[in-house]
């Protein structure tokens, strides 16, 4: 067997549990705990797993959780052991099911000698004698000594044999641990088996040291489900290796989605006494917020938020996948002849009433271009009903007919007016805004003049942008954009709902939007 135990001590005591030590797994792996000794008798060991939680987050997907346990052994020591005397020898009982680790012999001598507390030939026998081990055969008797102390040595090209026990003030230990219902020893003369002598001892008391194998072993899961057992722990055998993968995943997911923290734990677990050997990963995955269904944006050539309910994680996702769907209304703002950043300081402009306000659009700027859209900067005290046209600038008359805005009474903010057909200019024309009912104030932009955006009618959205927060979600070299499971920029999505924008007038459909957090 191997004595896992006994390869990481430094001073190991017969009679004296060390507690173990911590060793490096040979190939420890993102995240693996050194490996250490455990007691797994009942209630047993609790591993504990938790992430960092995610407001807002709906699962979890756990994508590398393992726990390693090895086969070890409890120690137990039986103070007074029953022995008998056996011919030269002594025979000395063991507890069943159990591995003879340590023998403490107490007044063993031979007649009329000192105790006998160190290998001979330095205590008190004479030169060439040594203590013999031997265990029962299945047929009865015992078999050949398994151990000397000390040990055969080596003759010719033959090595040293019955190797592996040792015996220090009184404290006989045997390496590897052995398991057997009884155990003989002996005083015997000889340099070999086959002439080996017993003498005669006399002994006054026994004390064991014994191993235990690990008896109904069970990892069980969150849920109590067995993840796995095993009768008994066999010391020699291998590792097991358990992963938890799935049942991480199914509790943390549930403690997610019932708003609690992401955290869950394994329990390793034996009858008493019981012993192991434990090494575990962290638990890696992934937090997920989804939202499923159609996300539509839509971006009038003004900055707008992506209808996403809070809470809000204020850290950024690892990712965001989505299929996308961008389509282009076939109409852009000229950002040239735009005022796109209102005017600083306090709200002024001009009253507009039934008599109406005009804005005189560049001289020549837009010769060509068919005009869909006027945008207005301004505020109703009332329920307002506006008209906007194009006029020519020389003789006031219409350009085409006339957009008509219904303005609630509201805060000062941008509204678009499309007018019922794009008017191609090829003159000199104002922008003539009318109330039919209420009254409007038309804010100054920041050259002091009624405020004005401007968007064209084009059916080629050039490759312009469409942005994200700060990054480009995608570039429109036609007037429709689509990528199944696309990747989204993750970073306008911290602590916020991302916003969108673009020169262009666009709807924006996030499909099954799905945020990624890594742990």
């Amino acid at each position: 067997m191997i004595d896992r135990a006994a390869t990481h001590r430094k001073s190991p005591q017969l009679f004296e549990h060390d507690g173990g030590g911590m060793v490096q797994r040979d190939n420890p792996g993102r995240g693996i705990r050194a490996r250490r000794r455990i007691d797994i008798g009942e209630p047993g060991h609790v591993v504990n797993f938790h992430w960092t939680p995610v407001p807002g987050a709906t699962a979890a997907e756990v994508t590398e959780a393992m726990l390693s346990i090895g086969p070890d052994v409890a120690e137990e020591v039986t103070a007074s052991a029953p022995f008998r005397a056996d011919k030269n020898g002594w025979v000395i009982d063991v507890p069943a099911g159990k591995r003879v680790r340590g023998i403490g012999l107490s007044g063993f001598r031979q007649p009329g000698g000192k105790d006998i507390i160190g290998p001979p030939p330095d205590g008190p026998p004479p030169d060439g004698s040594r203590i013999a081990v031997a265990f029962p055969r299945p047929s009865g008797g015992f078999e050949a000594p398994r151990f000397t102390v000390p040990p055969v040595s080596q003759q010719h090209s033959i090595p040293p044999s019955l190797t592996g026990a040792s015996f220090n003030n009184g404290a006989l230990q045997l390496s590897p641990s052995v398991e057997a219902r009884q155990v003989r020893i002996a005083l015997v003369t000889g340099k070999a088996p086959a002439e080996f002598a017993e003498q005669s001892t006399q002994l006054g008391s026994v004390r064991l040291v014994t191993h235990s194998a690990a008896h109904d072993v069970k990892v069980t899961g969150p849920d109590g489900a067995t993840l796995w057992a095993s009768p008994q722990f066999d010391p020699d055998g291998p590792d097991a290796d358990i992963s938890l993968v799935q049942a991480l995943s199914t509790a943390l997911s549930t403690a997610v989605a019932a708003g609690g923290t992401p955290t869950a734990s394994v329990t390793i677990h034996a009858t008493a006494p019981a012993n192991a050997w434990l090494a575990e990963s962290a638990a890696h995955g992934k937090l997920i917020r989804e939202v499923p269904g159609v996300s539509t944006t839509a971006v009038d050539a003004a900055p707008a938020a992506l209808a996403l309910a809070p809470p809000y994680a204020a850290e950024r996702p690892s990712r965001v996948i989505a299929d996308l769907r961008i389509k282009y209304a076939g109409v852009r703002l000229v950002s040239d002849y735009s005022d796109l950043v209102p005017a600083a300081g306090a709200p002024a402009g001009r009253i507009v009433g039934m008599a109406g306000q005009e804005r005189a659009l560049p001289p020549e700027a837009l010769r060509g271009q068919r005009v869909a859209r006027l945008g207005l900067r301004g505020i109703a005290s009332e329920p307002t009903e506006l008209a906007v046209e194009l006029v020519d600038a020389l003789d006031g008359k219409p350009l085409g007919r006339a957009a008509v805005l219904q303005c609630a009474a509201g805060p000062m903010g941008d509204l678009w007016a499309e007018l019922p057909e794009p008017v191609v200019l090829d003159r000199a024309a104002l922008v003539r805004v009318r109330a039919n009912t209420g009254r409007f104030l038309w804010a100054d932009g920041s050259a002091g003049v009624p405020s004005l955006k401007i968007a064209v009618a084009d059916p080629d959205p050039g490759g312009r942008p469409v942005r994200i927060g700060d990054d480009v979600l995608a570039t429109m070299a036609k007037p429709i954009f689509t990528l199944q499971r696309a990747s989204i920029p993750a970073r306008p999505f911290a602590g916020a709902a991302p916003v969108f924008a673009s020169e262009l007038f666009v709807t924006i459909e996030l499909a099954d939007l799905r945020l990624e957090y890594d742990r």
